[in-house]
């Protein structure tokens, strides 16, 4: 097979899900090989909660995902679907395998930057979202084998789905008998003196719940239970006592202790007889229950409750003091939060690109005028050639502006030099906004990057400042530094 050519779209291999602005592009690996780095944009495996992998997992084999013609490895499993993936655990057992076991298999496009892989075995799910299309100012556009058993290809925790435990079999018990575990789907009817009825289905925690009222009524379902023919229907006949069934019909009730049982009788001239029907009496010639014994118990589960109140006294005591430390504490962070109101962040991507991030908070109780955030940049280490200019050009398409009012609105950069200026809008008590953008850097080594943001009011051009009364406050300012993603020789090096 032949390579096309590389497809060149500003978006390309932006990540997407996980990888947000200060992120590296390796989600959803971890410190991949070259031969697998910047291929895949998103993963998602689902693996069942009662019979967890050792983790962590990591792609063994990938087929068809590549245009490069290559000889696959000894172990490269035979080919039966379009394309496909085996994942492994730490202990290299196989968790899923698409490429030689029957799957379900879809793919289509997402946009032009994206093409979205399904793979169905079981019940388990794969799915896989692998980059289609490459920036034009990137210098590490690659292509890949057809054949791929990447060196390195550790899955992020994140990207594994655990199942939560669920109903997936189901068995009938009747007395010691009891069926073996069926799957499938199962219908539940009504019979004799019993209605079954369903609410309505809702999902909570991914989990799929339909209430069933079972109502329990003389005559419901499917009418009331047969009895024998030669039982006339105005007659209910006794067969058993609590479970307990007498011998031919006959029960022999009788107390014991401080209790009687007796059938009841008649007195007519001096005579006892016992009364012909089956009525049976029940009586008693117990003494008091409460001994002195029982007062001891009782004073002594007294005390024993009094101690459990004194307990939890001195549990709300400990709460309180440490209630009262978290506001002592919250204080403190407070004045930190008054006192740096600008935060920056450098973020080393592929080299020699670098993430930037200017943000600005407002802490105080009044709004924040629109303001102008600036940020001087200079370099130091010793593989910088003596005399010579390194300089910083800002990468289209990587700048954004994120606030209370916009998420992702297009902003400019102006550029004098290695400073770099950018407008912010007016930020309500609380809030905050910050803008990303990109640098590319002239010089592909290994050295480090400093930086100094400030900040003024573009109404009056003070500078903004660590103060909320804006009195005797000092200028804010925020300071950074980061080195390149880059070895001596000028190639991408991403730490462990």
């Amino acid at each position: 097979m032949t390579c096309p050519d590389f497809t060149l779209a500003k978006t390309g291999r932006r990540g997407i899900g996980v990888i947000q602005a200060y992120s590296g592009l390796d989600y959803p690996l971890i410190a991949p090989s070259a031969d697998v780095q910047y291929l895949i944009a998103d993963f998602y495996l689902t693996v069942e909660a009662d019979a967890l992998p050792a983790f962590p997992l990591r792609i063994k084999h990938l087929y068809n995902l590549g245009c490069i013609e290559n000889t696959p490895a000894a172990d490269f499993p035979a080919a039966t679907n379009t394309a496909g993936i085996v994942v492994v655990d730490a202990n290299d057992a196989v968790v899923f395998d698409s490429i030689a076991a029957p799957a379900d298999y879809t793919t289509k496009s997402w946009g032009s930057d994206y093409q979205i892989h399904e793979w169905i075995t079981g019940g388990t799910v794969c799915r896989m979202l692998v980059y289609q299309t490459w920036p034009a100012e990137d210098d590490d556009k690659r292509n890949y084998n057809k054949y791929l058993t990447p060196q390195n290809a550790t899955l992020d925790a994140r990207s594994i789905y655990v199942m939560p435990k669920r109903v997936k079999t189901l068995c009938v018990r009747n007395r010691n008998v009891r069926s073996a575990p069926t799957p499938g789907a199962f219908i539940f009817r009504n019979n004799y003196n019993t209605t079954l009825s369903a609410g309505a289905a809702t999902t909570t925690a991914f989990s799929a719940l339909t209430p069933i009222t079972i109502n329990a009524a003389a005559g419901s379902g499917a009418g009331k239970y047969p009895c024998l023919d030669y039982i006339p229907a105005d007659h209910k006949v006794i067969n058993k006592i609590n479970g307990v069934s007498g011998i031919n019909g006959d029960f022999l009730l009788s107390a014991n202790d401080c209790l009687w049982a007796r059938r009841a009788t008649t007195y007519l001239n001096g005579v006892v007889t016992p009364q012909a029907n089956a009525q049976l009496q029940f009586g008693a010639d117990c003494k008091p229950c409460c001994a002195c014994s029982d007062f001891v118990t009782t004073a002594t589960y007294m005390n024993y409750v009094r101690d459990r109140y004194k307990l939890i006294g001195t549990r709300a005591e400990e709460v309180r003091a440490r209630h009262e430390d978290n506001i002592r504490r919250w204080n403190d962070y407070r004045l930190c939060s008054l006192q740096t109101p600008l935060r920056l962040i450098f973020v080393p991507q592929r080299c020699p690109y670098m993430d930037v991030v200017l943000m600005l908070c407002n802490p105080c109780q009044s709004c924040l005028p629109a303001s102008e955030l600036t940020l001087t940049i200079n370099f130091f280490g010793d593989v910088i050639p003596a005399g010579e200019s390194v300089t910083a050009d800002v990468v289209c398409g990587h700048t954004a502006m994120y606030s209370a009012n916009s998420n992702g609105l297009a902003t400019s950069i102006v550029a004098n030099g290695l400073s770099y200026s950018t407008a912010f809008p007016q930020i309500q008590p609380g809030d905050s906004a910050y803008v990303k953008f990109r640098l590319k850097f002239s010089l592909k080594a290994a050295y480090n990057i400093r930086g100094h943001l400030t900040g003024t009011l573009i109404s009056t051009g003070m500078p903004i400042t660590t103060d909320c009364e804006q009195t005797a406050a000092s200028p804010a300012q925020a300071e950074t530094t980061q080195m390149l993603y880059c070895d001596d020789v000028g190639h991408t090096e991403m730490p462990c």
